[in-house]
């Protein structure tokens, strides 16, 4: 009887202790998966961190472009040289902020808001772009509050819809802007349309249209790097807003809401 009460409690003491390297095994597998989870969301971050700023850098291309035509340009120079000195202090601003963030590690820019005229900054972007100034039709039908947003990041969104409004529709035609109140997802915002009729680069995949290095088929012969729009809507998000292609049977055409205020 000793001898069974013996193998009994050996056999309880094997077992708890099976059951305790069990659980330690199964700890040591969760916490190894865990690690590997880490590591793999760690790399995703870096990696989408780099490609943020690597767009943001790309976006240096305009203001550079600006400095250059203003050098080159011999009439109106004093109107010029001010264009040239504006996107000089644009690229500073770029390159400042594309540092802090990587600095900080963030994956995307904090917006900084200040008060926008929207109409006024439409006006100026379009003033910076080669032939858009007396092409552009604006149209507000009431007058419109002030936004609260992050002007340096609002200025990329439009640069790139404006720049490739003029660039990819035909030169003879309009681009046409339309700003409006309107309320979103239970938020007040400003909502603003740019359309242009399709040019020689024809009409762009809308399925596509905003991913990574999408070019249009018809678009190769222009510089570029595919980028804006991926940027762009980035961005627009950031700024807890929203960008869609909403075209009509006649025109290419995009519509970007912007909240009044950051949340």
């Amino acid at each position: 009887l000793h001898g069974l009460v013996s193998g009994l409690v050996m056999t309880v003491i094997l077992f708890v202790r099976g059951q305790r390297q069990h659980r330690q095994h199964q700890q040591m597998t969760w916490n190894l998966q865990k690690a590997q989870q880490e590591v793999e969301l760690e790399q995703r971050r870096r990696q989408e961190q780099s490609q943020f700023l690597h767009m943001l850098m790309h976006e240096l291309k305009t203001p550079l472009s600006i400095v250059s035509l203003a050098l080159g340009t011999r009439s109106n120079r004093e109107e010029n040289l001010q264009h040239a000195s504006r996107a000089v202090q644009d690229m500073k601003a770029i390159i400042d902020r594309c540092v802090e963030a990587d600095q900080l590690g963030r994956l995307s820019l904090q917006p900084q808001a200040e008060g926008v005229n929207l109409e006024a900054l439409v006006h100026q972007l379009a003033g910076r772009i080669p032939r858009l100034a007396s092409r552009l039709q604006l149209q507000r039908p009431e007058l419109l509050p002030t936004l609260h947003t992050d002007r340096q990041l609002l200025e990329i969104i439009l640069t790139n819809l404006l720049d490739n409004a003029s660039r990819y529709s035909d030169p003879l035609t309009p681009v046409t802007v339309q700003i409006f109140a309107h309320r979103h997802n239970g938020r007040d915002g400003l909502e603003l349309t740019v359309g242009n009729t399709p040019g020689l680069a024809g009409w762009p995949d809308a399925e596509q249209l905003f991913g990574k290095y999408y070019r249009a088929s018809g678009a190769q012969s222009e510089s570029g790097s595919g980028l804006g729009l991926f940027l762009s809507r980035q961005l627009a998000q950031t700024l807890g807003g929203s960008l869609v292609y909403a075209p009509s049977d006649r025109f290419v055409e995009f519509e970007l809401w912007i909240p009044l205020s950051p949340t």
